[in-house]
């Protein structure tokens, strides 16, 4: 569901479109008080709002083939194989106990100390 809901393009466009005029406007904004500064002070700048925006490309589609996405059948194979062994530990807790321990007056042991707990 993740994978096939992307960005409304308006979104994406406005983001992109803001950033480029913002990006080309700077040295004219700044010329005057930071001299020749202006030119290293922008690219400096454009370097890292380029690396934003290109990082937030990667993070729109987190799910694809790539060296630095999520590895989710590695994921999805860890979860069943941990879901599996719960299920075969509690097949096995039910074979060893196959009623629940009762008291004297025939009430579940279990039961009584969800209420003692409940009380406290």
């Amino acid at each position: 569901r993740i994978r096939s809901t992307p960005l409304p393009i308006v979104y994406v466009s406005h983001l992109r479109s803001y950033l480029l005029i913002a990006l080309l406007l700077m040295p004219f904004v700044f010329e005057q008080s930071w001299l020749w500064g202006t030119i290293p002070t922008v690219a400096l700048v454009s370097v890292a709002f380029l690396g934003v925006e290109s990082a937030a490309a990667e993070c729109e589609s987190p799910f694809q083939l790539r060296p630095n996405h999520l590895k989710m059948e590695a994921f999805c194979h860890a979860l069943f194989e941990n879901v599996s062994q719960i299920l075969v530990d509690s097949l096995d807790d039910a074979r060893h106990h196959p009623h629940p321990p009762e008291t004297t007056n025939g009430e579940n042991v279990h039961y009584k100390r969800a209420a003692s707990m409940r009380e406290v």
